[in-house]
C-alpha cells in the first residue's frame, strides 16, 4: 500500500491538461499548483486570503481555479484553491470525494466511483 496517484484531466478556458493528482483524504481540499492553474485557466481571485498550512510551513493564497475535472471518463466541474509552490501538481481532497461519494482502495491502490450518483453530469 502506498499513495495513490492517478492520472486528472482538467478542461479549462485555456487548455485541456492531464495531470498526475495525489488522492489525499487527508486534504480538507482540492490544491492545484501555480504554474499548472495558469496554464489551464484564469484564476478567480477570493476576497479574503485563505491561510494554509502546509508541510513547509502556512501560506496565504487568494486564488481558486474553477474548470471541469475528468477522472475515469466522469466529467464534473470543480474548484481548486491555487498554491504556489505546490510540491504535487494535484491534490484531490476530502471535499471532493464526500461530494461524488468517491471511496479509495488502498490496497489496490485504485479509487471506487459510484456512477449513479455522477449519472447527471455524464457528458
Amino acid at each position: 500500500m502506498g499513495l495513490i496517484y492517478k492520472p486528472v484531466t482538467l478542461v479549462g478556458s485555456k487548455s485541456t491538461r492531464t495531470l498526475k493528482a495525489l488522492m489525499d483524504t487527508g486534504a480538507s481540499k482540492c490544491f492545484i499548483r501555480k504554474r499548472e492553474a495558469d496554464s489551464i485557466a484564469s484564476s478567480l481571485k477570493i476576497a479574503t486570503p485563505i491561510t494554509l498550512r502546509l508541510g513547509k510551513g502556512a501560506t496565504k493564497v487568494n486564488k481558486l481555479l474553477v474548470s471541469q475535472i475528468e477522472l475515469n471518463g466522469y466529467r464534473v466541474h470543480w474548484s481548486f484553491i491555487v498554491v504556489p509552490g505546490l510540491t504535487e501538481q494535484l491534490i484531490i481532497g476530502a471535499d471532493f470525494f464526500q461530494r461524488w461519494k468517491i471511496k479509495l482502495d488502498p490496497e489496490a491502490e485504485d479509487i471506487i466511483i459510484e456512477p449513479s450518483v455522477l449519472k447527471f453530469q455524464l457528458i
